[in-house]
Order: structure tokens, then C-alpha cells, then sequence
């Protein structure tokens, strides 16, 4: 690829435009860690099915409490039926009455052991409603928090990506004014070179003359470059680093 000094200072200019836009993206990820974005919707997640089952703990224990209820319910009733049958019995009838106090006993025990049952699934229906509200608000305020954080990055990504827009745009336009695909060819060995594909020539003159050429180095890659190499920069040819494959400049 046959560059002049316009086409160089053409590519140098596209060369700082795609590296600014690679940095706005990278500053755009770190901010997105820096808020904790994907740790706090995983955060919200977790409360939310945390959440879920406390909410289906309690509507089972609701349903258990009912149920209870009802048994507590059904066992008054048969304990008042029963205590006006009391009536019916003659005092004479001493065996029948026995029984009846008998059956009485049994059936006050099964009401006394329901009703402590009614009672601790009470305790339960209640401490679990305290613990649903708690992580309702807990929850609210952790979306809150995120939402917000949300707001910030999308404002961000939003001024963020149009600078890029505008970037790419400019690049685009100084594409097309570069003759035989040099923009394109350009783009494509700066997507394989990190964003570098073009490197100045760092020129250090060492002590001992036969060894000048030790002294030069692509900025790139640190590698040596080779007399050949500084000779045909200097000759105004357009040059390769050996090593990296980057355009070589001498500034």
C-alpha cells in the first residue's frame, strides 16, 4: 500500500478517531461495572424468587389456618349439639350419662388440641405476613436503587453512542476521500492490530555506530527495526514493521 504524506496524515487522523471510539466503549463497560448493573439485576432476581416462595408460604399457611378454623368451628358446633341432647336424658339414665360425659371429655380434648393448633398457625400466618412486607420494602428499595443506576448508565450510553455515531461518521467520510481502498484496507489491519496500525518509529542513538540500528524501535511493538527499514522511510517509501505488520512513520 503505496501512502504519501497527505495519506499518512489522512490515516493518523482515522487512527485517532477509532481508538477515541474504542475508549468511549471501553469507559462505557467500566462505568456499567462500576454502578454493579448486572450484579444488581441479579440482586433483584434473587429478592424477587425469594420473595415468590415467602408469598406461597404464606398463602399455604393461610389456607392451613382456614382449614383449622373451620375444624374449631365444626367442633363447637357438634359440642353445642351434643350438650342439648343432654336434655333428652332422664335421671335415671346414669350408664347413658357416662358415656355422654365420656364422649364430651373426648371431644372438648380434640377441640382444645385444634384450637392450639389454630393458634400457633396463627403466630405463623402472622410472622410470615411481617417477613413478606419487610421484603416487599426491601425489594422496592433495591429496584429503586438499580433503576436509578439505570437511568445514569442509559443516559451516559446515550451521549456516549453519539459521539461514536459522529466519530464513525467523520471516519467514513475520510474513507472515501483516500484513493485504491486505502481507508478500507487501513480499517481492516487496525481491527487486527488493536486499533494501532499505524506506529511511529522511536529513533535512539546508541554509542557504538555499528549498532545504530538497535537504537530504533516501533512504538508498537518495541521490536527493532532493521537499516533496510529506517532507509526507506527516509527515502519517503512506505514501510512495514517486520514484526507487528504495522505502517511505520518517522515523526
Amino acid at each position: 500500500m503505496k501512502l504519501d504524506k497527505k495519506d499518512i496524515s489522512v490515516l493518523l487522523e482515522m487512527q485517532e478517531m477509532t481508538l477515541e471510539v474504542e475508549g468511549l466503549q471501553k469507559r462505557l463497560e467500566e462505568t456499567a461495572q462500576e454502578l454493579g448493573l448486572a450484579k444488581g439485576r441479579k440482586a433483584i432476581h434473587r429478592e424477587e424468587a425469594v420473595l415468590q416462595k415467602r408469598e406461597e408460604a404464606l398463602a399455604r399457611a393461610k389456607r392451613d389456618l382456614k382449614g383449622v378454623t373451620q375444624d374449631v368451628h365444626s367442633l363447637q358446633q357438634q359440642i353445642e349439639s351434643e350438650e342439648r341432647k343432654r336434655e333428652e336424658f332422664g335421671a335415671s339414665d346414669f350408664r347413658r350419662l357416662q358415656q355422654f360425659e365420656e364422649e364430651m371429655v373426648a371431644i372438648r380434648a380434640k377441640k382444645e388440641e385444634v384450637e392450639k393448633s389454630q393458634g400457633d398457625k396463627t403466630i405463623q400466618v402472622e410472622n410470615l405476613e411481617k417477613s413478606v412486607r419487610e421484603l416487599h420494602l426491601k425489594h422496592s428499595e433495591t429496584r429503586e436503587k438499580i433503576e436509578e443506576r439505570e437511568e445514569r448508565f442509559r443516559a451516559k450510553s446515550k451521549k456516549t453512542g453519539e459521539k461514536v455515531e459522529s466519530l464513525r461518521a467523520k471516519v467514513k467520510e475520510l474513507t472515501l476521500g483516500l484513493s485504491d481502498n486505502k481507508g478500507e484496507r487501513f480499517l481492516d489491519m487496525a481491527t487486527r492490530a488493536g486499533g494501532v496500525a499505524i506506529a511511529a518509529v522511536e529513533r535512539v542513538d546508541l554509542p557504538h555506530e555499528d549498532n545504530l540500528q538497535e537504537g530504533n524501535f516501533c512504538t508498537a511493538c518495541q521490536a527493532i527495526v532493521p537499516v533496510s527499514v529506517l532507509e526507506a522511510l527516509d527515502g519517503g517509501e512506505t514501510a512495514i514493521c517486520t514484526h507487528c505488520r504495522r505502517v511505520l512513520i518517522i515523526v
